[in-house]
């Protein structure tokens, strides 16, 4: 699956929105739909007033009659993000950045660092397994 994708890196850390997004390698536009995590500023006018999230994100859904097929059991945030996760820490609470708790904890423990780095990659990597066939559904539509 990793072979399939670029990762790159969105809106600066300063920025309302500050996101990597995960594009198709092997389409001849990548740049209409793509699976993003955001936000990691905390930034509470953000998305989800700064909490963590992968999401298909198909910005140009209002220029084409093209939907995307919801088929899991995920959260709607606008038609631009179709389909969402908020990803959570092993206690079940939602990431935010925001958090100074949070960012003492990841500033301050490798340990505890690394568990939340491997954590975030374990589930985005479920809801992209989970959202690839409706993704690529949508990118052959388009």
């Amino acid at each position: 699956m990793i072979n399939r994708y670029s990762v790159i890196k969105g809106d600066n850390i300063n920025s309302q929105y500050a996101q990597i997004w995960i594009k198709p390698k092997n389409c001849k536009d990548d740049s209409t739909i793509y699976f993003g995590i955001e936000s990691f500023n905390g930034n509470r006018i953000a998305n989800y007033e700064g909490d963590l999230f992968v999401g298909v994100f198909f910005p140009y859904t209002s220029k084409t009659e093209v939907k995307y097929e919801v088929k899991n059991e995920y959260e709607y945030l606008s038609d631009w993000w179709p389909v969402v996760c908020r990803l959570k820490d092993n206690n079940g609470n939602v990431i935010n950045l925001g958090n100074v708790e949070t960012i003492y904890k990841l500033a301050c423990d490798e340990k505890n660092r690394n568990e939340y780095v491997n954590m975030i990659v374990d589930q985005v990597l479920a809801f992209i397994k989970s959202e690839e066939a409706s993704f690529e559904e949508c990118l052959c539509r388009i």
